[in-house]
Parts: C-alpha cells; sequence; structure tokens
C-alpha cells in the first residue's frame, strides 16, 4: 500500500513538473512572437555628409542606417526608395535621417551659386550649410573703401574651396547660395574690385 502511495506522488510530480516546462516554454514563444511582430527596424538613409540646401542627393551622399523609428518610420526614406535627380529642400548635417519632405525632384527656391573670395579670413565655423551675411566695402580711389553695406543677409554655404598648389596660402573661397537677384550686384563687385567679406551667423548647422 504504502509501495502504490510513493508510485502516484511521483507521478504526480513528474506530471507537474512537465506541465510547468510546457508553460514556461509557451510562455517564452509568446514573447518572442510579440518581440517578433513588434520589430520594424529597417534601413533608413541618413547623409554621409553635411549637404546645403539645394544638394543634388545620390547614393554617394548618403549610408545606411538600422533603426526602429515605430509611428515616425513612414517620414523618412528608406534604402531603395531615393528618388533619382533627386534634390534637398533644406541643410542636413552628417548622420542626420533624410526627411520625405526634404526631397523634392528641382530646386524648388529662385536661389543661384556663386563663389567669392572673401576679403577679410573667413570664420572657422563656416563649412556647407552654414549661414553667412555677405557685406560689400566699395572701391574708391587711392586705394579707399566706403563703408561696408550687407548686399545678401543668410546666404547658404554650399562649400568651401580650398586653395592649392602656388596659391594654398590664399583665403578660401565659398560657394554660396544666394537669392537670383543679388547675383548681379556681387558679380558687379568682384568686377570692380570692391571689398566682400562674409560673416557668419551661427545657426544649428553650425553646432
Amino acid at each position: 500500500m504504502v509501495k502504490k502511495m510513493i508510485t502516484r506522488t511521483d507521478g504526480s510530480r513528474t506530471k507537474y513538473a512537465i506541465g510547468a516546462l510546457a508553460l514556461i516554454a509557451l510562455s517564452t514563444a509568446g514573447v518572442w512572437l510579440t518581440i517578433e511582430s513588434n520589430d520594424q527596424t529597417a534601413e533608413y538613409l541618413v547623409a554621409a555628409s553635411a549637404l546645403p540646401a539645394g544638394s543634388p542627393v545620390a547614393a554617394g551622399q548618403v549610408s545606411k542606417l538600422s533603426a526602429n523609428l515605430g509611428a515616425s518610420a513612414a517620414n523618412y526614406v528608406l534604402d531603395g526608395q531615393l528618388p533619382n535627380g533627386a534634390y534637398l529642400l533644406g541643410p542636413v548635417v552628417a548622420g542626420q535621417l533624410i526627411a520625405k519632405n526634404q526631397l523634392a525632384s528641382a530646386v524648388l527656391d529662385s536661389r543661384s551659386p556663386v563663389v567669392i573670395e572673401s576679403k577679410m579670413p573667413i570664420a572657422a565655423g563656416i563649412k556647407p550649410g552654414s549661414s553667412v551675411d555677405v557685406w560689400v566695402s566699395k572701391r574708391l580711389e587711392n586705394s579707399a573703401y566706403a563703408p561696408p553695406v550687407a548686399v545678401v543677409l543668410a546666404a547658404e554655404v554650399a562649400q568651401v574651396i580650398a586653395p592649392s598648389g602656388m596659391f594654398a596660402s590664399a583665403v578660401p573661397s565659398v560657394e554660396l547660395w544666394v537669392p537670383s537677384a543679388a547675383v548681379s550686384p556681387i558679380l558687379a563687385a568682384i568686377a570692380s574690385q570692391d571689398s566682400i567679406s562674409l560673416v557668419l551667423r551661427p545657426t544649428v548647422a553650425d553646432k
């Protein structure tokens, strides 16, 4: 009689252990399935380097980043979704996600690029995406100059062109995006050898 009770007790314990293991397995599988079903990690495009507004965006200007953006995922460009001939409507910094609303198939503003050699040394913070004011001092007789006047406010830097070769010690040239209406007075200032200076206007892109 005692032996039978022991046998029954051992059998119950075995069944309980098997049941507990089964519940643990089912619980683990449920957690795993929940994680998998909620995992929205995908590869998004980010800027490989700082890019100013108006820049064409092609494969060479972007890299990939795996991320789970959740509800905001639809706002950003996935790998393979970059349209041909896309341009940026606003500046981006290196590593920044490319938002769909920052892209267009053509430049929508009325700006033009001009290259300027600043009379004074350019600030160390001037780089693609920076905002600068363009000041011009008209050249007078006897190598004198008139007081400076602001010709363009908040022009965007497209690129900084470092001098090379025998001109390596010269001040770098700066390519700017300026309003089309400002192109004529800037070119006239260059032709007249007026003094042109660029003054940095700090923005988020300069940090």
